[in-house]
């Protein structure tokens, strides 16, 4: 059976819901890349101490980093989740079973469009299984 693994860093942050609402800008991939970036440059102005303080989730890190190690076959690696659905779909056929694990602090099953794209780092999943419906997720 084919396996896929969707990895987003957020999911090593070591710090709290709260924190996270409290440092880090709320946006998504409707806003032009070189907005957010801007965004972010103004969080680290206003709270650099604060966010250089956070660490990562050093044992879950490590175990990942041994997954890593170990994995052989195809990968990709993007700045967004949403490139992981075509990557999919090019490597699987309808009414085959395959997984899907995601690593990520959000689930990505989100009802989230955005303009003239079907697929986004929010819904990813809900779109594939639309497509592939009988794909295990976890």
């Amino acid at each position: 059976m084919k396996r896929f693994l969707s990895i987003d860093f957020d999911y090593f942050i070591d710090c709290d819901k709260a924190t996270r609402d409290a440092l880090f800008p709320t946006m998504d991939e409707t806003i032009p890349k070189p907005v957010r970036k801007q965004i972010w440059k103004q969080a680290y102005l206003e709270h650099r101490t604060k966010l250089t303080q956070i660490s990562i989730l050093k044992e879950d890190y490590k175990d990942l980093l041994d997954i890593c190690r170990r994995f052989s076959g195809l990968y990709r690696q993007h700045d967004s989740h949403r490139y992981i659905y075509n990557f999919i779909m090019d490597h699987t056929a309808p009414k085959k079973v395959f997984e899907v694990y995601n690593i990520d602090f959000h689930h990505d099953m989100y009802h989230l469009h955005t303009r003239n794209e079907r697929v986004n780092c929010g819904n990813w999943v809900n779109i594939l299984k639309e497509d592939r419906p009988d794909m295990q997720y976890y």
